[in-house]
């Protein structure tokens, strides 16, 4: 049992070694991932350290098709705007002319587009957009379209909202409405889950941390007339009524916690007046964007490793 473990800790070594070795440094500030591949890719702007947690990730979707890590190199690539890869540039700036002149002549041989809605022009430039990335036949596996649309990506306030609370946590947050909400989350539940991510970024409080007499509103008519009887003289049917009634009690917190965890409950907050001003829409595109980046890049980093064919055993 023991010649087992030690066999897998060996192996868990040597793999993590093999890893390191495939960054190789220009200077302090410009690496080489996979260096002896004909698809290295080239990274300016950024540490060692950095170099070392891109090239990682890359490894782990690779051999495992890591989505956690995807989101990890995403999040970094929003983090650190200016790191570039070479490769990768050169690349995008080569067929994102030639994308756009396609889509430019199919808006002007379109019978329909000058008669056309905002809503119908917006749905046939997509399509466009798809056709120009049909007739480039691109070899590399990713979706294009954001990235010949936005690079260079210019940074923004959404730019700043994404990289202050991260992917996860803003994909959280938009699948909410009416906000701020307060929300009743059982452990396995996947409302849970999302109020964790929310909670762990700042973007909601919990518990004790929601005003008394805001934490009524997250429950129903039913729940409240039940945990409140001994304060009722009979139960109130109408919500309003019923709210502003127990909103004079004083010890609310002890009432809801002889019959609910209160950590269980959530409070999903307004942005900061900073960010009121960033949009659902742009937010996506973005987000969007970088998906598509990091999905080129896991591509071309594909086949590097396949060009120096690796076999990991």
């Amino acid at each position: 049992m023991n010649n087992l473990d030690e066999d897998e800790v060996s192996v868990e070594w040597n793999l993590e070694d093999e890893i390191i070795q495939n960054v190789k440094a220009i200077n302090d500030t410009t690496y080489i991932i996979n260096p002896e591949s004909t698809h290295s890719l080239t990274f300016r702007n950024l540490s060692e350290n950095l170099a070392n947690q891109i090239n990682k990730l890359l490894f782990s979707n690779y051999i495992e098709n890591d989505y956690d890590a995807v989101i990890q190199l995403e999040q970094l690539f929003i983090d650190n705007p200016d790191i570039e890869i070479e490769e990768i540039n050169d690349l995008i700036k080569k067929r994102q002319t030639e994308y756009k002149q396609i889509v430019d002549k199919k808006i002007k041989a379109s019978d329909e587009w000058d008669e056309s809605t905002d809503l119908d022009k917006k749905d046939m430039l997509l399509e466009f957009k798809y056709d120009a990335m049909s007739e480039l036949e691109i070899e590399v596996n990713a979706e294009l379209v954001h990235v010949f649309d936005l690079f260079p990506i210019s940074q923004s306030l959404e730019h700043e909202f994404l990289s202050k609370y991260g992917l996860k946590a803003i994909e959280n947050y938009y699948y909410f409405t009416n906000i701020p909400a307060i929300k009743k989350a059982e452990a396995s539940s996947g409302l849970r889950y999302r109020c964790n991510i929310l909670y762990d970024s700042g973007l909601a409080v919990r518990g004790k941390n929601i005003p008394s007499n805001e934490i009524i509103e997250g429950f129903s008519v039913k729940e409240l007339n039940k945990y409140f009887s001994d304060y009722l003289e009979k139960p109130i049917s109408q919500r309003a009524k019923l709210i502003e009634k127990l909103k004079s009690i004083d010890n609310i917190y002890d009432v809801i916690s002889k019959n609910v965890s209160l950590r269980s409950i959530f409070k999903v907050l307004e942005l900061p007046e900073k960010f009121m001003s960033v949009t659902e829409e742009k937010t996506k595109t973005i987000s969007s964007y970088y998906d598509s980046f990091v999905d080129l890049i896991t591509n071309v980093y594909s086949d590097t490793k396949q060009d120096l064919e690796i076999e990991i055993n």
